[in-house]
C-alpha cells in the first residue's frame, strides 16, 4: 500500500474520488461530525496520520467513533471512522486490527459495492495468508472499481488477480 495514500484526502486520484469510499468526495470528511470536540479529535488523528504516527492516529480516530451519539451510530460518519480506523492500523502493521476495522466499515456502510473497502480487505485478507478470500474481495475491488484503483498499490495485489485459480479437485 502506498504510505502517501489517504482516503479523505479528496486531491487524489480519479480511481479514488470513484472508489465508493465514503470521504472520497469534495467535501470535508467531517461535514457529519456535528459535535465539536469530535471534529477536533478528527482533525487531529488526521495530523498524527500524515505525522506518520499510526497507532496514535487510530487511537484518536477510536475515541472519535466512540463519541459518536447513538444516530450518528450506523451513518457514514461511523463507516468513515472505521475505515480510518483500519488504514492506521494497516499502516502501522496491526493486520488482524486493520481487518476487524475494515470489516466493521464494511457492515456499516452496508457496502457490497465498495471498491476501496473491498481492496483494503483483500489485501489484509492477503497479507494475513487467507489467499482464498483476499481473491475474492481483490476480484470484486478489481470489477467496480478498475484496475487505477489498483495503480498505487504494491504489485503482489495486482500479482495475486493475475495467477489462475487452482482447477477444482477431481472427481473419482
Amino acid at each position: 500500500m502506498s504510505s502517501s495514500f489517504h482516503p479523505c484526502n479528496s486531491d487524489d486520484s480519479d480511481a479514488v474520488k470513484a472508489s465508493g469510499h465514503p470521504s472520497s468526495t469534495p467535501r470535508s470528511s467531517h461535514d457529519d461530525v456535528a459535535d465539536d470536540p469530535l471534529r477536533a479529535l478528527c482533525r487531529e488523528a488526521d495530523r498524527l496520520f500524515w505525522s506518520l504516527d499510526y497507532a496514535q492516529a487510530a487511537r484518536l480516530y477510536t475515541q472519535a467513533r466512540d463519541l459518536l451519539p447513538p444516530e450518528l451510530d450506523r451513518s457514514e460518519t461511523a463507516a468513515w471512522l472505521e475505515t480510518m480506523i483500519g488504514d492506521a492500523y494497516l499502516l502501522d502493521g496491526q493486520l488482524e486490527r486493520a481487518r476487524h476495522a475494515y470489516q466493521r466499515a464494511f457492515d456499516l456502510a452496508d457496502a457490497p459495492d465498495n471498491p476501496y473497502l473491498l481492496l483494503r480487505l483483500g489485501q489484509t485478507a492477503f497479507d494475513l495468508g487467507d489467499v482464498d478470500q483476499a481473491r475474492a474481495h481483490l476480484a470484486r475491488a478489481w470489477e467496480l472499481g478498475g484496475p487505477d484503483l489498483f495503480d498505487e498499490e504494491e504489485p503482489r495485489y495486482r500479482a495475486l488477480l493475475d495467477q489462475a485459480s487452482p482447477p477444482p479437485p477431481k472427481h473419482e
